[in-house]
């Protein structure tokens, strides 16, 4: 029962209940000794909860609980196309004991007398498998099985075995982060329902580097076949048999590769000798990775030299072209020489979602597959995946309020509830005051612009090696250590920009310590602590239930919660307390100087919201702006493009998180529970999902 996060839910709602008047003394002797210590806070509880109707929370939680179920099972039935798919989760072991997982899509019709084709993907570095799940969905409703696999060190994945200096690129270029591995075990004829015959790979990002990796991987063991079949002391002599070269097409066991975000140059390992199979490549055309190529964009269609290469890797004298149309097929895919580059209109991390990409990758497949299927590549339904998965996300944080109640209102923590809202900051009426005021919210996005100047300098010179993919003991994850290091140099000057002018203004009279809510007891901190956690461990309690039951995720684009998997434990204890420092002051600011008196609850926040996602909104539009205009990515502040897509990643979240400190505020009179809960949800969502380069359990 205790197991099932739904129970927590049971108990606050026979909690909010009227009970029994049995605790005003009992009519039995061992009754009022029993409760005598308690009988006074017991009254009280229950007094308070003859009340409960006049309050909404536990309705409020009902409801968010309610449509988190419903999106939850909305977004099963759209993957399984309404029971005509299975989805289940398999893990592997691998070479050097590594463990690997992956969700299998399984058509409803496949079986041993009909096989299906397949097709495995990989996530990219700072994602996991469930990002693929609507290329899928969509693959698997036209007959096609599907492996989502997560690739090493990602999700619930084992790590990689690699050390060193860049081990992590080593995994990538030599096993395909797990890819290789998973593709030798699913095409090994354990699954009776696969065609082999029929069998492809794709993958963004770092999974489209995975992709060359394991389709290369399969094309040098062929041409190690052919070199030995030539050699003069094999079966036919120079010559090669029939039976040799059957043997060494066999061990070509992916038929059609699908790079996406990858592009086809030597940095992303591409082997033209390698390459025996039909092949495409997938690249936005706004891409950020343009830096990668000849033309300094994303084109690789019309005369990048990269499109004309790779086209012509596998034609004839006759048939080479000095200019690729996008979207056509060059030749042929019986002989396996098959090449076509797709270009549709979308940015780096959003191929996998958006619709035209989506087409290109089903028509890729089907057509070298060669599925005949009535459902069309423009019938798409991942959309109201995409939708339940988003509406479940949001339903899921906004729950964190009601939870807080609910937690509040057991006996153990209720004296941690606020019996009314700490005095506001004096209205706005002094000029001086206002101006002040203003100058602080824009100082607060705008000053993270000028940290963003200085944190890449100093987050290479902090962590030079988990920066270039070298395994660590701590701060493991490149991407959360430089959104570690931003945070903490904004934390700085939250803190310096808060106590500089609440000083000036506690001397004035204008503002006191009762105001911000920053003095709290020992035991109470303690206990908001237990709260904090509390409500953490039901809303991973409700995603883990959401997950075992219909097998799918919480998930808005690529910001996502995940299931827990224990390696990761010590990466959020690494990452947490940052979150937390930045989030304590970041809640004094909010509540001990923006909540001011006269100016709406909405519109404050509104205000505070946009000050703490300024400065990423202004990276992003500096990225992104002259992206569109130049065509060309610049290196804003020295950031990666893919640093940057991080932060447009959580932009939303920096705007809600006022919201949540602000709420939890009012309830408890006092900073600590708001930044808690914000910053270990957070915490989770960035380390849950990330690439870890070494876990310090075994």
């Amino acid at each position: 029962f205790f197991m099932n996060p739904w129970s927590f839910f049971f108990i606050g709602y026979v909690f909010s209940q009227p009970q029994p008047n049995i605790f005003q003394g009992g009519k039995h002797e061992h009754e009022k000794l029993f409760f005598k210590e308690e009988n006074t806070n017991m009254k009280n509880y229950f007094s308070r909860r003859k009340t409960r109707k006049k309050q909404s929370w536990y309705r409020t939680l009902c409801i968010l609980l309610i449509i988190i179920l419903v999106a939850s099972i909305g977004a099963m039935l759209v993957q399984t196309n309404f029971g005509k798919v299975r989805t289940m989760n398999i893990s592997i072991v691998t070479d050097h004991q590594q463990q690997l997982n992956a969700t299998l899509y399984i058509p409803q019709n496949a079986s041993a007398e009909n096989k299906v084709p397949l097709v495995i993907t990989s996530s990219g570095w700072e994602d996991a498998g469930e990002s693929w799940s609507y290329v899928a969905t969509e693959l698997s409703r036209r007959g096609i099985a599907v492996a989502n696999m997560e690739p090493y060190s990602h999700g619930t994945s084992g790590m990689f075995y690699q050390k060193g200096e860049m081990a992590l690129y080593t995994n990538m270029y030599s096993d395909g982060m797990g890819m290789v591995a998973l593709t030798d075990y699913l095409t090994s004829g354990i699954l009776d329902f696969i065609d082999t015959d029929k069998v492809g790979v794709t993958g963004l990002s770092m999974g489209g580097i995975c992709t060359w990796t394991t389709v290369q991987h399969y094309g040098h063991m062929y041409n190690a076949a052919i070199e030995q079949a030539q050699s003069p002391d094999s079966d036919g002599g120079e010559s090669i048999t029939e039976d040799e070269l059957l043997a060494a097409q066999s061990l070509l066991k992916v038929t059609a590769a699908l790079p996406c975000g990858s592009p086809p140059t030597a940095n992303n390992g591409y082997d033209p000798s390698a390459l025996h199979v039909n092949v495409g490549c997938l690249m936005g055309s706004i891409e950020e990775c343009g830096d990668l190529v000849s033309t300094k964009t994303s084109r690789i269609v019309g005369d990048a030299i990269e499109g004309i290469e790779f086209i012509n890797s596998s034609l004839s004298d006759g048939e080479k072209v000095d200019y690729v149309e996008e979207g056509t097929y060059y030749g042929n895919r019986e002989d396996n020489t098959l090449r076509i580059i797709y270009q549709p209109l979308s940015i780096h991390g959003a191929i996998p979602i958006v619709p035209e990409a989506v087409r290109d990758i089903i028509s890729f497949f089907t057509y070298c597959f060669e599925v005949n299927t009535p459902v069309s590549p423009t019938s798409l339904i991942y959309p109201a995946k995409l939708l339940f998965n988003a509406i479940a996300l949001l339903a899921l944080l906004a729950a964190l309020l009601p939870l807080m109640d609910l937690v509040l209102a057991m006996p153990v923590f209720q004296k941690l509830r606020a019996e009314k809202e700490p005095p506001k900051v004096p209205a706005l009426t002094d000029k001086k005051e206002s101006k002040k005021f203003w100058i602080g919210v824009i100082a607060g996005g705008c000053v993270s612009v000028v940290t963003a100047f200085i944190t890449m300098p100093l987050y290479l010179k902090i962590f030079p090696d988990a920066s270039c993919g070298t395994p660590t003991a701590w701060f493991n994850i490149a991407p959360m250590n430089l959104i570690v290091t931003w945070t903490f140099l904004n934390t700085i000057w939250v803190a310096f920009w808060f106590w500089l002018n609440f000083k000036r203004d506690k001397k004035t009279g204008l503002r006191s310590d009762e105001m911000i809510g920053l003095k709290i007891g020992k035991v109470e901190l303690f206990k908001t602590f237990c709260v904090g956690l509390a409500i953490f461990v039901i809303v991973y309690g409700i995603v883990t239930f959401c997950k075992w039951s219909f097998n799918t995720d919480f998930r808005m684009w690529m910001s996502a919660l995940k299931p827990f998997k224990p390696e990761k434990l010590p990466a959020l204890l690494n990452y947490w307390p940052f979150f937390f420092l930045f989030y304590v002051q970041y809640s004094l600011l909010i509540n001990g100087a923006f909540r001011v008196e006269g100016m709406s609850e909405t519109k404050n926040l509104v205000i505070c919201g946009l000050s703490n996602s300024l400065g990423c909104m202004i990276l992003l539009i500096i990225q992104y702006s002259t992206l569109l205009i130049t065509g060309q990515t610049p290196r804003v502040f020295g950031w990666n493009w893919s640093d940057l897509l991080v932060l447009a990643i959580n932009f939303w979240m920096l705007f809600l998180a006022p919201f949540f400190v602000r709420k939890a505020f009012k309830k408890t009179g006092n900073i600590w529970l708001g930044a808690i809960v914000v910053s270990l949800i957070f915490a989770a969502m960035g380390v849950m999902k990330a690439s870890m380069t070494t876990s310090l359990l075994p």
